[in-house]
């Protein structure tokens, strides 16, 4: 490993490159201890087969030679991975099983003081002759001070009939705690879990999506639908909040807890294309009475113009608007912070694929942030230029973001060519000239500025991916990167940013 002061504020630190000798990929950097550090690893170019290991590296960073074998690839039926985490010197995994008439959940139990499977045992089974058993709705999550591990699932139904919800609670070590079984109040056909998340006094709480008909694609492009909250509690669902969209769009909302306790629920909304975004919506909720407050603000000429530079383009678009007929396409909600001073910061990425002669290709482009008071008040809006467009694979594209105190810190693979970009031509970061990874720091007033963390030279060759990411400390984030065109030549790169 070796070091290198990239700026005032960040240290990197890369670890040597090493060699596979299958083609295999991580698809989670799980923790680390005193022995090293754990991935899991998956099969195939794009980590796509069913098998799937957990391999322990070294604290240099290399392969140490150990493995151990989590699902084979002659499994019969659809593996998922639902969730895997590590608990002091353990690690669990939960998984399930999908065949036509049936589903099993299944937990694996590494120790890591001699890096071996301790336990491997099925959970629970459900059946279902009659209805369509991948469209069992579950979820893993873990409670907030990591006491409580939560394994959500539902059974479909038949058309028309309420489905129940069944939540099973254990500790750290996997020992079952409870069971519990919550009748969902809405017909299975015209409901859909959109977010499980935690209150902050620990209570499950669920954001769904409840639909008009059963047609809920159609639904979905008509607006047909509201969003319900509610808490889970003594078997019941306890509705807390109804949020009807109104006319508008509102692809996905995220929560984000204020100091007072309060909820709020705050995303991107279109008028005419669900898929573009053209301003914001904002929900405070207080959790104890239910009363809600909300705020919208469409985005205005500014927003739109911010990256152009050609007066004839801006001319169409402030003509567009003024008919009501502009909104920015295919950016899709990714993200939400409180920041000082309950202050909220949303997030979304130009996301879409295209697809011709067989061969698709990915984009992840520009950047949209807007900050909203604590009342919903806008601050401030802007969009960052990216160009991430890649050939038939996605995962070295898009952003991993870093919360600094009042800063935000976006880490992507990037190019050099637009470092000090703010209008005009944007250089596609996989270009084969000026390929390097990015960081780009906002600051509280919405100004920005790109600074490369490492040049293609530097990472030699490897390039990294942002998604796959994982906190060491508080100060320290372990990422990992491949050869995209060797994918078996890979390696890790540590971001250090100090207090």
């Amino acid at each position: 490993v070796h070091a290198q002061e990239k700026t005032q504020n960040i240290e990197i630190r890369y670890g040597n490159v090493f060699k596979n000798d299958e083609r295999e990929i991580p698809t989670d950097i799980i923790g680390h201890d005193k022995n090293g550090y754990y991935l899991l690893y998956s099969g195939g170019r794009f980590g796509q087969k069913k098998n799937k290991s957990i391999r322990k590296f070294s604290p240099d960073l290399v392969p140490a030679g150990e493995e151990i074998d989590l699902i084979p690839e002659n499994q019969e039926g659809e593996s998922q991975t639902l969730g895997i985490a590590q608990f002091d010197d353990k690690i669990i995994h939960v998984w399930s099983l999908t065949t036509e008439s049936s589903k099993q959940f299944y937990y694996q139990l590494v120790n890591l003081d001699n890096f071996s499977l301790e336990e491997s045992a099925l959970i629970t089974e459900i059946k279902d002759e009659e209805s369509y058993i991948h469209q069992a709705y579950n979820s893993f999550i873990i409670s907030p001070d990591r006491s409580r591990i939560f394994l959500l699932y539902s059974m479909p139904v038949k058309k028309g009939l309420k489905a129940k919800l069944h939540l099973k609670v254990f500790d750290t070590g996997f020992r079952e705690i409870n069971t519990e079984e919550y009748g969902i109040p809405v017909p299975d056909d015209q409901f859909s879990i959109q977010d499980l998340f935690f209150s902050e006094e620990g209570e499950p709480m669920i954001l769904a999506k409840k639909f008009d008909s059963p047609r809920t694609l159609k639904e979905d492009r008509k607006k047909g639908y509201q969003y319900m909250l509610y808490r889970l509690k003594e078997g019941q669902f306890q509705q807390i909040a109804s949020i009807p969209i109104g006319d508008k769009h509102l692809r996905i909302l995220e929560h984000v807890f204020l100091s007072d306790g309060s909820l709020v629920l705050t995303g991107f909304y279109s008028v005419k294309n669900m898929y573009a975004i053209s301003g914001v919506y904002f929900s405070r909720i207080d959790l104890k009475t239910g009363k809600t407050t909300t705020k919208e603000h469409s985005f205005d000429e500014t927003f739109y113009t911010k990256l152009i530079d050609n007066d004839k383009k801006k001319a169409r678009i402030s003509k567009r608007l003024k008919k009501g007929k502009l909104e920015a396409p295919f950016y899709l909600m990714r993200n939400s912070f409180r920041m000082p001073g309950d202050h909220i910061l949303l997030m979304a990425e130009q996301i879409h694929t295209f697809t011709q002669n067989f061969v698709t290709r990915f984009f992840h482009e520009n950047l949209a942030l807007v900050k909203l008071d604590s009342k919903g008040n806008l601050a401030w809006s802007n969009q960052i230029a990216k160009k991430n467009i890649k050939t038939n694979v996605g995962i070295y594209s898009s952003y991993y973001p870093v919360k600094r105190n009042d800063d935000l810190f976006l880490l992507y693979n990037g190019n050099t060519a637009n470092l000090g970009h703010r209008t005009g031509h944007v250089a596609n970061s996989f270009a084969q000239n000026g390929r390097a990874f990015i960081a780009t720091e906002v600051k509280n007033d919405g100004t920005y500025k790109r600074q490369v963390l490492a040049t293609r030279e530097e990472m030699e060759g490897i390039t990294i991916r942002p998604s796959l990411a994982n906190w060491i400390n508080e100060n320290t984030l372990l990422l990992f990167g491949q050869d995209i065109d060797n994918l078996k030549n890979q390696r890790f790169l540590k971001i250090i940013f100090k207090p």
